[in-house]
C-alpha cells in the first residue's frame, strides 16, 4: 500500500505491466493471490491495514521487556523481525 501512497506513478505502471501480460496470454501479478486492481480497492486496503495492526500488536504483547533499555516502550522498540528500511522507497 505504501507504493501505492508513496509512488503513485510507480504503482500505475506496475498494473500496466499486469494488464499488458494478461493482454499478451501470460497472466501475470506481482502478488500471488490477487492483482494489483484488487489490491487497490479501498475495502482490500482497509482489510490490509487492519490485518498489519493486529499483527503488530500480537508481535508487541509477545514481546519481552529489555533490561537493559529499562526506558523502552513498545512504540519505540524496534522488532527485531522488521526490515532495517523501506522495501518500497529502499531498492
Amino acid at each position: 500500500m505504501n507504493l501505492l501512497r508513496e509512488h503513485p506513478e510507480a504503482f500505475e505502471e506496475a498494473k500496466r505491466y499486469e494488464k499488458n501480460a494478461v493482454d499478451h496470454g501470460s497472466p501475470f501479478t506481482w502478488s500471488d493471490r490477487e492483482s494489483l486492481e484488487e489490491l487497490a480497492r479501498p475495502e482490500r486496503i482497509a482489510q490490509i491495514e487492519s490485518d498489519f495492526l493486529k499483527r503488530q500488536e500480537r508481535l508487541r504483547s509477545r514481546r519481552r521487556p529489555n533490561a537493559l533499555r529499562p526506558d523502552e516502550t513498545p512504540e519505540t522498540a524496534v522488532f527485531e523481525d522488521e526490515p532495517a528500511g523501506c522495501l518500497v522507497c529502499h531498492k
